[in-house]
């Protein structure tokens, strides 16, 4: 996705629930694999890939959700989507990564803050992944 730009949302449940965002969203329940998500996300033709995803447990459970902007200043070359990881992850203990649709930047999101990760090295990019997701595997 971020070789060919294409924006994306990815929110990760963790200890606190985020019911509340996922039926603002269309219910799935479905496996998280690449091909969906590249199925959800490129298809700019379909309102699914407007808003974001939350996974639980290694499931996608909502497309399509909206979640709070954050009202902290950030720089003017991040959109929506930052904003939104950034606001959600003012207010719970989710991880939230972003694809950026402008440049293809890879970031994540937590305790509100927005990190680009190293989107070229792809070892690296893993386990940076990895490490934030590691109540997953534990």
């Amino acid at each position: 996705m971020s070789k060919h730009k294409v924006g994306a949302l990815i929110v990760v449940e963790k200890e606190m629930s985020l019911d509340n965002y996922i039926s603002l969203g269309y219910n799935l329940q479905a496996k998280l694999t690449a091909e969906l998500l590249i199925a959800i996300f490129s298809n700019k033709h379909s309102s699914l890939h407007d808003g974001g995803i939350v996974v639980r447990k290694l499931d996608i459970v909502s497309l399509s959700s909206y979640f709070p902007i954050t009202q902290t200043k950030l720089t003017t070359n991040l959109g929506a989507r930052h904003r939104a990881a950034a606001g959600l992850t003012e207010s719970t203990d989710s991880v939230a990564f972003v694809v950026s649709e402008t440049n293809g930047h890879i970031s994540y999101s937590v305790q509100g803050k927005i990190i680009e990760m190293d989107h070229e090295n792809q070892e690296s990019l893993m386990d940076k992944i990895f490490e934030l997701l590691h109540f997953y595997i534990d």
